[in-house]
């Protein structure tokens, strides 16, 4: 069985994740811009999730499943984008859950949460428009809303109807109320919950973004809730 993280540098996460659950966890090293604007951090990630729906069998022997998939911040965008893309492309492949703390589902940057935040805590509007720039250099704000990119703006409830179970993944949010995501968590979880497909949502008040790093009473808190929505999952796959 196994657990796919579309992040970069993720030792920690993975230990977790392998611990917790007992399976194989994996992490991506995907292409950064400016070196590599988009599409190629979210094809590397597709890359990978590919192969291993297609070979289960070099990862864990026969039970090298791809069960779950998880992403922080850019990490949930690629993570819940590349699950849309294998919903389409390999639709008997069943993900069983999405852990997704505090992600950006819309890169235009619109969202009120994001344009009126205006603490200097880790990321703000300005910081996020610099990172949006070298991703998507020379894109207008209406080009940013391509659900390939902001699946905030994805077709949730064809992609649930088409699904074999009639339903999207099983997924777990966490933001902070400090945090200019916040409302890309709110708007995402509701539009998941709407199509009749299981979302829980966990908000911890006045943490920021990148909550969960160190040891603080919030992060174990956060550790704590993802362990248990994914043992609970892991319990249920026959």
């Amino acid at each position: 069985m196994c657990f796919l993280i579309p992040y970069r540098s993720a030792d920690g996460l993975l230990r977790f994740y392998a611990n917790t659950l007992q399976v194989t966890a994996l992490s991506v090293g995907y292409r950064l811009a400016p070196e590599h604007p988009f599409p190629a951090g979210k094809e590397d990630c597709i890359d990978v999730a590919e192969h291993l729906v297609d070979h289960p069998q070099l990862y864990g022997g026969g039970s090298g499943k791809l069960l779950f998939m998880a992403g922080e911040s850019a990490g949930a965008n690629l993570a819940m984008v590349t699950t849309f893309h294998l919903m389409r492309s390999r639709p008997e492949h069943i993900i069983q859950g999405l852990v997704l703390p505090y992600g950006n589902y819309s890169i235009a940057l619109g969202l009120p949460s994001m344009v009126s935040y205006d603490r200097p805590v880790l990321i703000n509007h300005d910081i996020m428009r610099n990172f949006v720039d070298v991703y998507t250099p020379g894109w207008t704000a209406e080009e940013r809303r391509n659900p390939l990119l902001s699946p905030l703006f994805e077709d949730l409830f064809a992609l649930a109807t088409a699904s074999p179970t009639g339903k999207l993944p099983p997924a777990l949010f966490l933001c902070g109320t400090n945090d200019p995501l916040l409302d890309d968590t709110l708007l995402m979880s509701v539009k998941w919950m709407a199509t009749g497909s299981e979302a829980v949502v966990k908000i911890f008040p006045g943490a920021p973004h990148v909550f969960n790093a160190g040891e603080t009473e919030i992060a174990k808190e956060s550790f704590k809730c993802e362990a248990e929505f994914l043992l609970d999952k892991l319990s249920r796959i026959e």
